[in-house]
């Protein structure tokens, strides 16, 4: 059994044409993905760079068919802020609680973000928000990351005061749940490959007369 884990990605992508998440030839409406990691982040991607810009998590596009019966997360709570995956606005948290947005890539690349430092209980942790084209200017998708306490932040990412600086997360998991609570939560993974579990939920619905794919998963 790993220690606790001490990762935690959510994602959502609205888009009004096929997508490389469409597996059903259906234009996919949400993604929601949650991850956790069995080390925390020492340095931005280990190249002793400060913390600034989110990192990938999915090795390939590619995801299976869903097994799990219903949807894991559609969004967070952030101090006194309720984040809604495709409806709460990149500029809108901005305002509220500072911080630089940054940007990379182009067309179906681009990625705007937040990130912002805090601490709990446990430790240094850091959250990077994240809008990408098919957002809209909205929060499509965060990454709660736990951190090495002398972890060096970029001048662009928010520190966040100590005090009233927890996310509540839908599930019953944080960083820093087992692995034993993630099973009791969430049961038997879709897959499992070395020690990565991955959950997939997806459903079918139709949103102004045209056919969308939901899909959430968990990556663990």
């Amino acid at each position: 059994m790993r220690a606790g884990l001490p990762y935690f990605i959510g994602r959502n992508v609205d888009s009004s044409g096929m997508t490389k998440y469409d597996f059903h030839m259906r234009r996919t409406l949400a993604i929601a993905v949650l991850c956790f990691m069995s080390c925390a982040l020492l340095a931005q991607a280990g190249s002793g760079s400060p913390v600034w810009k989110p990192l990938r998590i999915f090795t390939s596009d590619a995801l299976p068919h869903g097994t799990i019966p219903k949807v894991m997360v559609g969004g967070f709570r952030f101090l006194d802020l309720k984040v809604v995956l495709e409806e709460t606005k990149l500029g809108d948290v901005q305002a509220r609680l500072g911080g630089e947005i940054g940007h990379e890539g182009d067309a179906g690349d681009s990625l705007s973000w937040l990130c912002y430092g805090g601490k709990d209980s446990n430790g240094a942790w850091v959250l990077w928000l994240k809008s990408g084209e098919m957002d809209a200017g909205t929060v499509g998708a965060f990454q709660w990351r736990r951190v090495n306490s002398g972890a060096e932040f970029d001048k662009r990412c928010q520190i966040l005061p100590e005090k009233n600086t927890g996310i509540k997360l839908p599930v019953a998991l944080s960083i820093g749940s087992s692995e034993a609570k993630l099973l009791e939560v969430l049961g038997n993974p879709t897959i499992r490959k070395g020690n990565k579990l991955l959950y997939v939920h997806e459903h079918d619905l139709v949103i102004r007369q045209q056919p969308c794919t939901l899909m959430n998963t968990v990556e663990v």
